[in-house]
């Protein structure tokens, strides 16, 4: 009889084993696209110093991103765009705006997946800063880019 138990516990073991194994495998594959990022550029004449710090935040919250873990595996390319970046001074204030495209790829295809788009304004009473201008920079940026993972649904 205690052999027959023996038998019985290996094979439960076994059958623990191999689906223990199965789940660790199909947890190790989920499902999770590949987004490379891809050119970063602007369509407007910038001093180089503003197209420096567009490059240097699309860059930086591009490596933040997160992307879902469950949709469909595919290869993507985001390429961002500075499609404006102005201030408009009046008498006694100024707005800062800055408009920020972005494109998602299929890799493989080519085909367009989503546009995006990411629009800030600042209004101030002081003089221009460079402050504002890297904050108003920032949140386009950041809006325009966190919206790829509702475009992967």
């Amino acid at each position: 009889m205690s052999r027959r138990c023996g038998s019985r516990f290996h094979v439960l073991l076994g059958c623990f084993l191999v689906l223990a194994g199965t789940g660790a495998q199909a947890a190790s594959t989920l499902p999770t696209p590949t987004v490379a990022l891809g050119e970063v550029r602007s369509l407007t004449p910038r001093q180089a110093a503003d197209l420096s710090m567009f490059r240097a935040m699309v860059r930086s919250t591009f490596a933040g991103l997160k992307f879902r873990s469950d949709v469909e595996r595919s290869s993507y390319i985001l390429s961002a765009t500075l499609l404006e970046f102005r201030t408009i001074k009046r008498e006694h204030s100024h707005t800062t705006t800055c408009i920020v495209t972005a494109t998602l790829r299929d890799r493989s295809q080519g085909s367009l997946k989503a546009t995006l788009k990411g629009e800030a304004r600042l209004s101030e009473s002081e003089s221009p800063s460079k402050e504002g201008d890297r904050l108003v920079m920032q949140a386009a940026v950041r809006r325009a880019l966190f919206g790829v993972n509702e475009v992967l649904k």
